[in-house]
């Protein structure tokens, strides 16, 4: 017999999200332990703090503080928090902007304190509420093996899923520590087995020049260890400054990025490392490679899509070598002046199997003005690909990268070509310099026709030698100058009196050293 359920006429009404879906998502909604402590820099950065430290206790690793200046919680904001309204937020009614600063909101959906159940099952939270001149001591215990849980509960019921307990009481309110502190003292395990090496620790220096001065003299950051990729992930992906001392002449968009940052002024510090974004400028690792060439590519986006405007702004750096590390390799996006991931080598899926080791050339951000926010995934990580924001930047964004990687290829030939004329050009010198040496003659290098068929022809009354550039020489430059080389040898040796026929010999063979 047919159900109960199924026998019901048709009707319309809201469609409705479990309250389990809440519960499932906080288990694992970020990918990286750099995205989890990035909510917490992104919750206080929208409370207008200035500062946010964070601690870790390297290399230990068995708790995590993070304390911020911002504007702090009141008690009943987190009672509100805890009983329910934990992915409700209403951070974006009105204009969107925090209340001090101006800053555009960054948080969206109000899940940013889940990030704390990826790094522990229980923290305690300290607050001191600038506004109201009160504050509050909490702790918060999460159930363990909440999805597990939350799977065995009956659909059809409209119960609420409990998360966990928490506990609060007032406290004496300090101006001076105005804002707010979050303790986890117990962490998961998994987090203290990724970060402690099983061997020695290498501590990051603390200034953070020296800092990236490692990172980009390794080809990947990951083979420094995870504390390393932790540290330079918040430093990507957070809505800090960037490095000080940059070029003149940058692109707009970075311009205007770098004057934004600066003016909301966040500094971020993470165990006694004060953390900049690293720029797209310079190598920063100390060596002035005078053979690198590079150029930025503006990038602009400002149209209506699908009925909501896209707007964005951008550059995209390219060099003439491998960028190091790898983990700078591909394009950012940035929303609200956050990274969304890491820079995504894969350029919004450009198809990089046609551009060879080109691909590793280039290193990008774009930073979004209006839209796209509605591609982004829960994670923040990502990106629902089928969006139409996401489509059309996409499209435009492989549009903007075509011409540039032919321009790389063209530029390549050239330089190879200039760089071949070059070392011949040194190899023709230092033979020179040998032939002065056994004949005690200047010779100089000319390029002609020789109708009598002879690929190179001494004439030692002019002290010219002549080479036939239009002979069937080998193919190949490499080889083809190898051999007008060693022509020229045996032709100068030959050039002795016949009566030297030892001379001759010892005259080439000298030479030939020098050649080969």
């Amino acid at each position: 017999m047919a159900s109960t359920r199924a026998m019901k006429r048709p009707a319309k009404g809201e469609i409705r999200v479990s309250s389990k879906t809440l519960i499932h998502i906080s288990q694992g909604i970020y990918r990286s332990t750099a995205s989890t402590l990035r909510e917490l820099v992104s919750n206080a950065y929208d409370v207008d703090a200035t500062e946010v430290v964070i601690t870790t206790n390297p290399p230990r690793f068995d708790h995590v503080t993070c304390t911020d200046n911002g504007a702090g919680m009141t008690l009943d904001a987190f009672i509100g928090l805890m009983d329910g309204g934990i992915g409700d937020s209403g951070k974006r009614v009105g204009k969107g902007l925090t209340a001090k600063l101006r800053r555009p909101v960054i948080g969206r959906i109000g899940i940013g304190l889940l990030a704390v159940a990826q790094l522990s099952n229980a923290f305690e939270v300290w607050s001191h509420h600038r506004d109201t001149e009160t504050a509050f001591h909490g702790t918060v215990t999460l159930h363990d093996r909440l999805s597990d849980e939350a799977d065995q509960v009956d659909p059809d019921t409209t119960e609420i899923l409990p998360m966990g307990e928490y506990d609060t009481a007032r406290i004496p309110f300090d101006p001076k520590r105005t804002g707010t502190t979050i303790v986890v003292s117990d962490v998961k395990r998994g987090f203290t087995r990724k970060h402690a090496p099983p061997t020695e620790f290498h501590a990051p220096p603390t200034d953070f020049r020296q800092f990236l001065d490692r990172c980009f003299s390794e080809r990947r950051i990951s083979s420094l260890g995870h504390y390393w990729e932790l540290l330079w992930g918040l430093a990507v992906q957070c809505p800090i400054p960037y490095l000080p001392e940059g070029p003149t002449g940058e692109p707009p968009a970075l311009a205007a990025a770098s004057k934004r940052l600066n003016k909301q002024g966040l500094r971020l510090v993470v165990d006694q490392l004060r953390l900049w974004k690293p720029g797209p400028w310079q190598r920063l690792d100390g060596s002035a490679n005078r053979n690198i060439e590079a150029h930025m590519a503006p990038f602009e986006l400002d149209k209506a899509v699908a009925g909501k405007p896209l707007k964005v702004s951008g550059y995209l750096y390219a060099q003439n070598e491998a960028i190091k590390p790898t983990e700078r390799r591909g394009v950012l996006v940035r929303i609200r002046d956050v990274g969304i991931g890491g820079y995504d080598r894969g350029f919004l899926d450009y198809d990089r199997a046609s551009e060879g080791p080109r691909a590793h050339w280039i290193s990008g951000e774009l930073y979004v003005e209006q839209g796209l926010e509605n591609a982004l995934n829960v994670d923040r990580d990502s990106f629902n690909e089928m969006h139409p924001h996401y489509l059309y930047l996409q499209e435009q964004l492989h549009e903007t990268l075509l011409p540039l990687f032919r321009g790389m290829q063209s530029g390549q030939r050239k330089r190879r070509a200039r760089e071949h004329r070059e070392q011949e050009e040194q190899s023709i010198q230092r033979l020179l310099g040998a032939i002065k040496d056994v004949t005690n003659v200047s010779f100089s290098f000319e390029t002609a026709a020789d109708d009598t068929g002879r690929l190179v022809r001494v004439d030692r009354k002019r002290r010219k030698i002549y080479v036939d550039e239009g002979a069937e020489w080998p193919s190949g430059s490499a080889t083809a100058e190898l051999a007008k080389l060693i022509a020229v040898a045996r032709a100068v040796a030959d050039s002795e009196p016949r009566k030297h026929a030892r001379k001759r010999d010892e005259v080439f063979l000298h030479l030939l050293r020098e050649v080969l």
